[in-house]
Protein backbone atom coordinates (compact mmCIF):
# COMPACT_ATOMS: atom_id res chain seq x y z
CA UNK A 1 0.00 0.00 0.00
CA UNK A 2 0.94 3.59 -0.40
CA UNK A 3 2.92 4.86 3.08
CA UNK A 4 0.93 7.93 2.94
CA UNK A 5 -2.11 5.78 2.78
CA UNK A 6 -5.23 5.94 0.00
CA UNK A 7 -6.89 9.29 -0.51
CA UNK A 8 -10.66 8.85 -1.20
CA UNK A 9 -12.56 11.50 -2.86
CA UNK A 10 -16.22 11.86 -2.31
CA UNK A 11 -18.95 14.02 -4.13
CA UNK A 12 -22.45 15.35 -3.01
CA UNK A 13 -24.74 11.92 -2.80
CA UNK A 14 -27.21 12.63 -5.99
CA UNK A 15 -25.16 14.63 -7.81
CA UNK A 16 -24.30 13.66 -11.33
CA UNK A 17 -20.92 12.95 -13.13
CA UNK A 18 -20.71 15.22 -16.40
CA UNK A 19 -17.15 14.60 -16.77
CA UNK A 20 -14.14 12.54 -15.95
CA UNK A 21 -10.84 14.27 -16.99
CA UNK A 22 -8.87 10.95 -16.12
CA UNK A 23 -8.53 7.12 -16.25
CA UNK A 24 -7.43 4.93 -14.05
CA UNK A 25 -3.18 4.73 -13.74
CA UNK A 26 -3.28 8.67 -14.85
CA UNK A 27 -0.59 10.65 -12.75
CA UNK A 28 -2.22 13.55 -12.06
CA UNK A 29 -0.58 16.64 -9.71
CA UNK A 30 -2.26 18.20 -6.87
CA UNK A 31 -4.91 21.00 -7.86
CA UNK A 32 -5.68 19.04 -10.99
CA UNK A 33 -9.36 18.99 -11.79
CA UNK A 34 -10.13 15.10 -12.19
CA UNK A 35 -14.13 15.56 -11.90
CA UNK A 36 -16.44 17.96 -12.29
CA UNK A 37 -20.31 17.76 -11.69
CA UNK A 38 -23.76 18.82 -13.05
CA UNK A 39 -24.56 20.97 -10.14
CA UNK A 40 -21.12 23.37 -10.94
CA UNK A 41 -22.76 25.26 -13.63
CA UNK A 42 -25.64 25.69 -11.47
CA UNK A 43 -23.85 26.66 -8.59
CA UNK A 44 -21.37 29.09 -10.48
CA UNK A 45 -24.83 30.96 -11.93
CA UNK A 46 -25.60 31.10 -7.84
CA UNK A 47 -22.75 32.24 -6.95
CA UNK A 48 -22.53 35.01 -9.46
CA UNK A 49 -26.67 36.03 -8.43
CA UNK A 50 -25.39 36.48 -4.91
CA UNK A 51 -21.96 38.06 -5.72
CA UNK A 52 -24.41 40.98 -7.50
CA UNK A 53 -26.61 41.06 -4.44
CA UNK A 54 -23.78 41.41 -1.94
CA UNK A 55 -22.75 44.53 -3.81
CA UNK A 56 -26.06 45.89 -4.12
CA UNK A 57 -26.49 45.36 -0.68
CA UNK A 58 -23.07 47.17 -0.02
CA UNK A 59 -24.07 49.91 -1.85
CA UNK A 60 -27.34 50.12 -0.04
CA UNK A 61 -25.75 49.90 3.20
CA UNK A 62 -22.88 52.27 2.57
CA UNK A 63 -25.79 54.78 1.29
CA UNK A 64 -27.78 54.49 4.51
CA UNK A 65 -24.67 54.98 6.56
CA UNK A 66 -24.17 58.27 4.44
CA UNK A 67 -27.46 59.51 4.83
CA UNK A 68 -27.44 58.15 8.66
CA UNK A 69 -24.29 60.84 9.16
CA UNK A 70 -25.42 63.35 7.56
CA UNK A 71 -28.85 63.24 9.81
CA UNK A 72 -26.52 63.34 12.52
CA UNK A 73 -24.22 65.82 11.36
CA UNK A 74 -27.11 67.91 10.47
CA UNK A 75 -28.68 67.43 14.32
CA UNK A 76 -25.55 68.62 15.58
CA UNK A 77 -25.18 71.74 13.77
CA UNK A 78 -29.14 72.57 14.54
CA UNK A 79 -28.12 71.67 18.64
CA UNK A 80 -24.90 74.07 18.03
CA UNK A 81 -27.25 76.78 16.17
CA UNK A 82 -29.79 76.34 19.20
CA UNK A 83 -26.68 76.90 21.58
CA UNK A 84 -25.20 80.03 20.03
CA UNK A 85 -29.08 81.73 20.30
CA UNK A 86 -28.84 80.43 23.69
CA UNK A 87 -25.57 82.59 24.23
CA UNK A 88 -27.24 85.25 22.66
CA UNK A 89 -29.78 85.74 24.31
CA UNK A 90 -27.87 85.81 27.78
CA UNK A 91 -26.28 89.18 26.36
CA UNK A 92 -29.45 90.32 25.32
CA UNK A 93 -30.42 89.71 29.31
CA UNK A 94 -27.98 91.64 30.59
CA UNK A 95 -29.21 94.44 28.48
CA UNK A 96 -32.18 93.96 30.69
CA UNK A 97 -29.74 94.47 33.33
CA UNK A 98 -29.29 98.05 32.14
CA UNK A 99 -32.96 98.75 31.21
CA UNK A 100 -33.63 97.97 35.15
CA UNK A 101 -30.86 100.31 35.52
CA UNK A 102 -32.19 103.32 33.39
CA UNK A 103 -35.87 102.79 34.81
CA UNK A 104 -34.67 103.42 38.90
CA UNK A 105 -33.13 106.46 37.29
CA UNK A 106 -35.83 108.01 36.20
CA UNK A 107 -37.64 107.26 39.05
CA UNK A 108 -34.97 108.84 40.75
CA UNK A 109 -35.00 111.97 38.60
CA UNK A 110 -39.26 111.96 39.18
CA UNK A 111 -38.84 111.77 42.37
CA UNK A 112 -36.66 114.72 43.22
CA UNK A 113 -38.34 116.63 40.13
CA UNK A 114 -41.49 116.12 42.99
CA UNK A 115 -39.27 117.07 45.92
CA UNK A 116 -37.95 120.11 44.33
CA UNK A 117 -42.06 121.28 43.46
CA UNK A 118 -43.20 120.88 46.92
CA UNK A 119 -40.44 122.97 48.23
CA UNK A 120 -41.73 126.43 48.93
CA UNK A 121 -37.79 128.01 48.19
CA UNK A 122 -37.27 125.62 44.77
CA UNK A 123 -40.90 125.54 43.37
CA UNK A 124 -40.23 127.92 40.70
CA UNK A 125 -37.58 125.98 39.01
CA UNK A 126 -39.82 123.10 38.06
CA UNK A 127 -43.01 123.72 36.76
CA UNK A 128 -45.93 120.79 36.61
CA UNK A 129 -45.95 120.25 32.79
CA UNK A 130 -41.81 119.12 33.38
CA UNK A 131 -43.06 116.65 36.32
CA UNK A 132 -45.95 115.01 33.81
CA UNK A 133 -43.64 114.57 30.95
CA UNK A 134 -41.43 112.46 33.63
CA UNK A 135 -44.14 110.95 34.93
CA UNK A 136 -44.91 110.00 31.54
CA UNK A 137 -41.02 108.88 30.37
CA UNK A 138 -41.14 106.68 33.60
CA UNK A 139 -44.24 104.90 32.72
CA UNK A 140 -42.55 104.59 29.13
CA UNK A 141 -39.90 102.85 30.28
CA UNK A 142 -41.60 100.75 32.38
CA UNK A 143 -43.80 99.48 29.87
CA UNK A 144 -40.73 98.70 27.61
CA UNK A 145 -38.85 96.64 30.15
CA UNK A 146 -41.93 95.24 31.33
CA UNK A 147 -42.52 93.86 27.56
CA UNK A 148 -38.52 93.18 27.06
CA UNK A 149 -38.75 91.25 30.47
CA UNK A 150 -41.76 89.22 29.43
CA UNK A 151 -39.98 88.39 25.55
CA UNK A 152 -36.75 87.56 27.24
CA UNK A 153 -38.80 85.27 29.53
CA UNK A 154 -40.41 83.49 26.60
CA UNK A 155 -37.39 83.23 24.14
CA UNK A 156 -35.80 81.74 26.96
CA UNK A 157 -38.39 79.26 27.35
CA UNK A 158 -38.66 78.46 23.92
CA UNK A 159 -34.56 78.28 23.72
CA UNK A 160 -34.90 75.57 26.61
CA UNK A 161 -37.56 73.97 24.53
CA UNK A 162 -35.62 73.91 20.99
CA UNK A 163 -32.06 72.75 23.33
CA UNK A 164 -33.90 70.11 24.43
CA UNK A 165 -35.43 68.92 21.26
CA UNK A 166 -32.38 69.59 19.74
CA UNK A 167 -30.38 67.29 21.84
CA UNK A 168 -32.61 64.38 21.47
CA UNK A 169 -32.50 64.35 17.91
CA UNK A 170 -28.57 64.01 18.29
CA UNK A 171 -29.37 61.29 20.17
CA UNK A 172 -32.30 59.76 17.97
CA UNK A 173 -29.62 60.02 15.09
CA UNK A 174 -26.58 58.62 16.85
CA UNK A 175 -28.56 55.97 17.64
CA UNK A 176 -29.53 55.50 13.56
CA UNK A 177 -26.29 56.03 12.57
CA UNK A 178 -25.20 52.96 14.96
CA UNK A 179 -27.98 50.54 14.05
CA UNK A 180 -26.96 51.86 10.23
CA UNK A 181 -23.44 50.74 10.91
CA UNK A 182 -24.61 47.52 12.70
CA UNK A 183 -26.86 46.49 9.99
CA UNK A 184 -24.15 45.57 7.52
CA UNK A 185 -25.71 42.67 5.40
CA UNK A 186 -22.81 41.53 3.55
CA UNK A 187 -22.00 38.90 6.50
CA UNK A 188 -25.05 36.57 5.03
CA UNK A 189 -24.00 37.28 1.45
CA UNK A 190 -20.17 36.08 2.93
CA UNK A 191 -21.67 33.37 4.50
CA UNK A 192 -23.95 31.90 2.18
CA UNK A 193 -20.78 32.57 -0.86
CA UNK A 194 -18.73 30.22 1.94
CA UNK A 195 -21.42 27.58 1.83
CA UNK A 196 -21.59 27.71 -1.76
CA UNK A 197 -17.74 27.37 -2.02
CA UNK A 198 -17.92 24.45 -0.04
CA UNK A 199 -20.22 22.77 -2.72
CA UNK A 200 -18.45 23.63 -5.46
CA UNK A 201 -15.35 22.20 -4.10
CA UNK A 202 -17.40 19.37 -4.15
CA UNK A 203 -18.87 19.92 -8.09
CA UNK A 204 -15.48 20.50 -9.33
CA UNK A 205 -13.22 17.88 -7.84
CA UNK A 206 -9.40 18.34 -7.51
CA UNK A 207 -6.59 16.42 -6.78
CA UNK A 208 -5.39 17.20 -3.19
CA UNK A 209 -1.61 15.71 -3.56
CA UNK A 210 0.27 14.53 -6.42
CA UNK A 211 -0.64 11.01 -7.35
CA UNK A 212 -1.92 8.39 -9.55
CA UNK A 213 -5.26 7.38 -10.08
CA UNK A 214 -5.70 4.27 -8.61
CA UNK A 215 -9.87 4.12 -9.09
CA UNK A 216 -12.87 5.56 -10.56
CA UNK A 217 -16.11 4.64 -8.99
CA UNK A 218 -18.27 6.37 -11.58
CA UNK A 219 -18.65 6.86 -14.98
CA UNK A 220 -20.08 10.09 -16.86
CA UNK A 221 -23.56 10.60 -16.48
CA UNK A 222 -23.87 8.40 -13.25
CA UNK A 223 -24.56 9.65 -9.96
CA UNK A 224 -22.91 10.11 -7.34
CA UNK A 225 -23.14 7.92 -3.95
CA UNK A 226 -22.21 7.50 -0.48
CA UNK A 227 -19.21 5.78 -1.30
CA UNK A 228 -15.75 7.26 -2.65
CA UNK A 229 -15.89 9.06 -6.36
CA UNK A 230 -12.64 8.32 -6.93
CA UNK A 231 -9.68 7.01 -5.19
CA UNK A 232 -5.42 7.79 -5.73
CA UNK A 233 -2.82 7.81 -3.80
CA UNK A 234 0.87 9.11 -3.95
CA UNK A 235 2.93 5.80 -4.93
CA UNK A 236 6.75 7.63 -4.53
CA UNK A 237 6.87 5.36 -1.30
CA UNK A 238 4.83 1.55 -1.39
CA UNK A 239 5.02 -0.29 2.03
CA UNK A 240 3.96 -3.85 3.19
CA UNK A 241 1.44 -4.03 6.40
CA UNK A 242 2.37 -7.18 7.74
CA UNK A 243 -0.14 -9.21 10.64
CA UNK A 244 2.83 -10.95 12.97
CA UNK A 245 0.86 -13.54 15.27
CA UNK A 246 1.16 -12.30 18.96
CA UNK A 247 3.18 -15.46 19.12
CA UNK A 248 5.72 -14.57 16.84
CA UNK A 249 5.88 -11.25 17.41
CA UNK A 250 9.00 -10.75 20.50
CA UNK A 251 11.21 -11.92 17.86
CA UNK A 252 10.59 -9.37 15.07
CA UNK A 253 12.26 -5.55 15.60
CA UNK A 254 12.91 -2.44 13.67
CA UNK A 255 15.68 -3.27 10.85
CA UNK A 256 14.80 -6.68 10.33
CA UNK A 257 15.29 -7.49 6.76
CA UNK A 258 11.88 -9.05 5.00
CA UNK A 259 11.32 -11.00 1.74
CA UNK A 260 7.68 -10.40 0.71
CA UNK A 261 6.80 -12.81 -1.88
CA UNK A 262 3.07 -13.32 -4.15
CA UNK A 263 2.64 -15.61 -7.26
CA UNK A 264 2.09 -12.27 -9.03
CA UNK A 265 5.54 -10.89 -8.59
CA UNK A 266 8.44 -11.71 -11.55
CA UNK A 267 10.79 -12.42 -8.13
CA UNK A 268 10.21 -11.97 -4.64
CA UNK A 269 10.91 -8.20 -3.20
CA UNK A 270 12.84 -6.69 -0.48
CA UNK A 271 12.44 -4.66 2.21
CA UNK A 272 13.41 -3.64 5.94
CA UNK A 273 10.85 -3.38 8.87
CA UNK A 274 10.60 -0.08 9.99
CA UNK A 275 7.57 0.02 12.41
CA UNK A 276 6.02 -2.03 14.82
CA UNK A 277 2.72 -1.26 16.44
CA UNK A 278 1.90 -2.10 20.04
CA UNK A 279 -2.11 -2.60 19.36
CA UNK A 280 -2.76 -6.28 19.35
CA UNK A 281 -6.33 -6.98 17.86
CA UNK A 282 -7.91 -9.89 15.88
CA UNK A 283 -6.74 -10.55 11.91
CA UNK A 284 -7.73 -8.09 8.93
CA UNK A 285 -6.37 -10.96 6.24
CA UNK A 286 -7.45 -14.56 6.31
CA UNK A 287 -4.78 -16.83 5.21
CA UNK A 288 -5.14 -18.84 1.86
CA UNK A 289 -5.00 -21.93 3.32
CA UNK A 290 -8.77 -22.78 4.60
CA UNK A 291 -7.31 -25.00 7.05
CA UNK A 292 -5.67 -22.39 8.77
CA UNK A 293 -6.65 -21.35 12.71
CA UNK A 294 -8.41 -18.50 12.90
CA UNK A 295 -8.83 -17.75 16.64
CA UNK A 296 -5.41 -15.78 17.23
CA UNK A 297 -4.49 -12.21 17.95
CA UNK A 298 -2.19 -10.36 15.97
CA UNK A 299 -0.13 -6.97 15.56
CA UNK A 300 0.79 -4.73 12.59
CA UNK A 301 4.50 -4.34 11.31
CA UNK A 302 5.28 -1.87 8.66
CA UNK A 303 8.26 -3.02 5.79
CA UNK A 304 10.07 -0.09 3.64
CA UNK A 305 10.23 -2.30 0.44
CA UNK A 306 14.16 -1.56 -1.31
CA UNK A 307 12.77 -1.48 -4.51
CA UNK A 308 8.91 -0.18 -5.13
CA UNK A 309 8.47 -0.26 -8.62
CA UNK A 310 6.82 -3.51 -9.29
CA UNK A 311 4.73 -3.11 -6.20
CA UNK A 312 3.42 -0.15 -7.21
CA UNK A 313 1.14 -2.35 -9.99
CA UNK A 314 0.13 -4.30 -7.13
CA UNK A 315 -1.88 -2.03 -4.46
CA UNK A 316 -3.95 -4.10 -2.02
CA UNK A 317 -2.46 -7.30 -2.82
CA UNK A 318 -2.10 -9.69 -0.33
CA UNK A 319 1.01 -11.07 0.34
CA UNK A 320 3.49 -13.76 2.49
CA UNK A 321 6.43 -12.59 4.06
CA UNK A 322 9.49 -13.91 5.95
CA UNK A 323 11.56 -11.87 8.60
CA UNK A 324 14.65 -12.75 9.22
CA UNK A 325 14.72 -13.13 12.58
CA UNK A 326 17.60 -15.06 13.46
CA UNK A 327 18.34 -18.49 12.95
CA UNK A 328 15.21 -19.35 11.61
CA UNK A 329 12.94 -17.12 9.85
CA UNK A 330 9.39 -15.47 11.07
CA UNK A 331 7.02 -16.09 8.06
Amino acid sequence: MPADGIIKIFSTPGDVVNKLNFKVGAPVTAGEILAVMRSEASLASQKATLHEQRRNAEREYESAVKQAELKFSASELKLKQVQSQQASHRQQELLLVEGEKQVIASEKILERLKSIASDKLTREFVGQLEIERQSLAVSESQIKLSQQRSTSQQAASDLNLAFQAAEAEVAAAKTILQMAKDSDPTAAFDAQLSALEAEAGRAVVKAPVDGVILAIHATEGSSAFQSPLIEMASLKEIVVELEVNVSQAKHVQSGQKVTISNESFKQALAGVVSEKSQVVGKPKLRSLDPMAAVDYRTLSVIVRLDQPEEARNWIQLQVDASIETGPTATR
